[in-house]
């Protein structure tokens, strides 16, 4: 069994933290759930926590797969009925409580590891050997690539004369500028579940095809990383971030995103959509 489990569980800019995350140790079950908040709609806690409320269920047997799939249709059926409509079609899905997700179950007995993926969570291993291998692919980057280069540009042009600004004039700064990029957004949300575009959990059917899932050897396996994308070092890839966290733990990769941030408040070193996104990341050490 694994010799340590570290976890970073912090809230972003935003009052509520939408993140969410399972370390249930009885079933060696382990997620970290990125919930987001519909454009004007639903909010992300409700995707993330009712994700999470699924997983868990005593009732609720089966691969790790089949928990994603009674979770997800759990958060259509919470969505419908908060609602009031006569199917999630009907709501538009910018509009949607959704959420990412990166969870592992380790069976120890079989010297395996289950695994499911969707939206912009990720998993990596790092081997005995000191190589690090990346099971999950990020879908998510390239479409808001997109729209942080759109609100850099807006930001860059607006913003040329503003230097010392406190974290509540950035966050208000921001939030008005952020309205010059709405319908980037909006195309971009409309693109979840869909062939050209990214898988998200959001109570829909489609989303149980863009569920990404294997099984892998725990053979040589040194520790096993999961990250909500709040944790993923400002300009640098994931593979650079995975490797810092591998070498130094969370609470030191939390770290540096949270300096590098506060010291960029407007987004303009490090472009971006927020000041700081919800953390949450886990560590098993074997």
């Amino acid at each position: 069994m694994h010799k340590k489990v570290e976890k970073v569980y912090e809230i972003g800019i935003n009052k509520v933290n939408e993140d969410d995350f399972i370390l249930d140790q009885n079933n060696n079950i382990y997620a970290v759930i990125d919930g987001a908040t519909g454009l004007g709609g639903l909010s992300g806690k409700l995707a993330s926590s009712t994700i999470k409320e699924g997983l868990l269920d005593d009732q609720n047997q089966g691969t790790l797969l089949e928990k994603a799939e009674f979770a997800n249709k759990l958060l259509g059926e919470r969505t419908i009925e908060l609602t009031n409509i006569a199917a999630l079609s009907h709501l538009p899905k910018e509009q949607r409580s959704s959420c990412g997700i990166a969870a592992v179950k380790i069976n120890m007995d079989q010297n395996k590891l289950e695994y499911i993926h969707a939206g912009d969570c990720m998993l990596f291993i790092q081997y005995t050997d000191g190589s690090v291998r990346s099971l999950t692919k990020d879908h998510i980057s390239p479409l808001d690539s997109i729209a942080i280069t759109e609100f850099e540009r807006l930001l860059k042009t607006n913003l040329s004369d503003l230097s010392d600004v406190s974290i509540e004039q950035a966050k208000e700064i921001l939030d008005r500028e952020r309205t010059g990029i709405l319908d980037l957004l909006r195309e971009n949300r409309a693109k979840l579940n869909t062939l050209g575009g990214y898988g998200i959990l959001d109570g829909s059917e489609d989303a149980t095809q863009f569920i990404e899932y294997g099984i892998i050897s725990l053979n040589r396996v040194h520790q096993i990383l999961l990250l909500s994308d709040g944790l993923q070092i400002p300009s640098a890839s994931w593979e650079e971030t995975a490797g810092f966290a591998f070498d130094n733990g969370l609470e030191p990769l939390s770290k540096k995103i949270n300096d590098l941030e506060m010291n960029d408040l407007l987004c303009l070193n490090y472009p971006r959509l927020k000041i700081a996104d919800d953390k949450t990341g886990i560590l098993l050490t074997f």
